[in-house]
């Protein structure tokens, strides 16, 4: 049991059974967490606190090496590639949209970015660029949001009226 009674349990590690997707998902959590460690470290001048947090640093910086290497191992000896995950039968793929950037973004910025043209990361084929989506399916009608979620809406809150109505069938 840990300090507040609750039993100890590993929760927190990723086991997917895909060794190069886990060890790539913890490399991550190790860079989330040091980015939290350096984010504290500048919160506080406390010199006992920050020898811990710097120590807390070096730690994740061992931890995201040993993952990033032990992904990198595994790519060099062919036990997994990218795509994760290598076996699977790229006939059973839609290979025309496995490159195709789609720009969903307001502007034209993304097209200049090394995922949008060039040859791909797992040197399989060449990134192209995408003006928006096939409009060949028609576009749905857009949604309109719960009042309570207070989103943006061009309607006024309903809420309030449909609250009010509420009040007037009560009294």
């Amino acid at each position: 049991m840990d300090s507040n009674g609750n039993p100890w349990q590993g929760s927190y590690v990723t086991a997917s059974g895909n060794m190069l997707a886990d060890f790539t998902a913890n490399a991550n959590a190790e860079m989330q967490g040091r980015l939290q460690v350096a984010r504290i470290y500048n919160m506080t001048d406390d010199h006992g606190v920050r020898e811990m947090l710097s120590f807390l640093l070096a730690r994740d910086t061992m931890h995201q090496n040993q993952w990033i290497r032990a992904a990198q191992e595994l790519r060099e000896e062919g036990v997994e590639d990218i795509p994760v995950p290598l076996n699977f039968p790229l006939s059973n793929e839609a290979r025309e949209h496995s490159y195709e950037y789609i720009n969903f973004s307001d502007g034209h910025a993304a097209a200049e970015g090394s995922w949008a043209s060039g040859p791909t990361p797992d040197g399989k084929g060449e990134f192209t660029y995408l003006d928006g989506p096939d409009t060949s399916a028609p576009m749905p009608p857009p949604t309109q949001p719960d009042p309570r979620f207070y989103g943006t809406d061009a309607k006024p809150n309903l809420l309030d009226k449909a609250e009010g109505v509420i009040k007037d069938k009560l009294s």
